[in-house]
């Protein structure tokens, strides 16, 4: 990711990513942080609090990112609470037009 310039939609739904998984990919989207638009972390049961706001983190410097969807991740209200927050405080910065957290 963090060599990737021209990565504008990552799916990594359905993978079961572990909590070190969304770390690794919240270290790539440090640094690439120009051209991803969609971001699909779907079905991975991996957000809990503390990776949602690290994920959160990261994802407040991604100025082109247009959606996001995060549909059957168990976010319970912590974690609703986490992009809840992003959303209220990091609308101005980013131009986020879908978000899907069905099934949460």
């Amino acid at each position: 990711l963090a060599e990737s310039y021209v990565l504008t939609d990552l799916n990594l739904s359905h993978n079961d990513i572990t909590r070190k998984g969304v770390q690794d990919l919240c270290d790539g989207l440090s640094v690439n942080r120009y051209t991803l638009r969609r971001l699909n972390l779907s079905y991975n049961n991996a957000l809990d609090y503390s990776v949602a706001k690290m994920l959160c983190k990261v994802l407040r410097n991604h100025k082109a990112l247009t959606a996001i969807n995060l549909e059957g991740n168990s976010l319970l209200d912590a974690g609703g609470d986490v992009f809840y927050d992003f959303l209220v405080t990091d609308m101005e910065s980013v131009i986020l037009s879908e978000l899907n957290v069905s099934n949460n």
